[in-house]
C-alpha cells in the first residue's frame, strides 16, 4: 500500500511518501504520524501507535476532543 502526505498551500510540496506491506486481515501499522504548527509541518514520523487499542474500554483516558473552529475543548 503506498501512502502520501501533502502540504497544499501556497504550492503541493510531498512531505510524506512510502510503502507499507499489510500481513492480512486485523493487521495493523502506523502509516505516518505527523505534527502541524501553525502553518508549518514540524515533525513527520511513524512510531507505532495502535487504533485498536485506544478503542478499548480499558485504554488510559484519550487528549479531549477539540473544536475545530475554536480550538477550545469539546465537553
Amino acid at each position: 500500500m503506498s501512502v502520501k502526505v501533502e502540504k497544499l498551500n501556497p504550492v503541493v510540496k510531498v512531505v510524506y511518501y512510502d510503502t507499507i506491506t499489510l500481513g492480512g486481515t486485523g493487521d495493523e501499522k502506523t502509516a505516518v504520524r505527523f505534527t502541524v504548527k501553525g502553518q508549518e509541518i514540524v515533525d513527520v514520523n511513524n512510531h507505532p501507535k495502535s487504533l485498536v487499542d485506544l478503542t478499548r474500554t480499558d485504554a488510559p483516558a484519550a487528549a479531549p476532543l477539540l473544536d475545530a473552529v475554536t480550538g477550545a475543548a469539546v465537553k
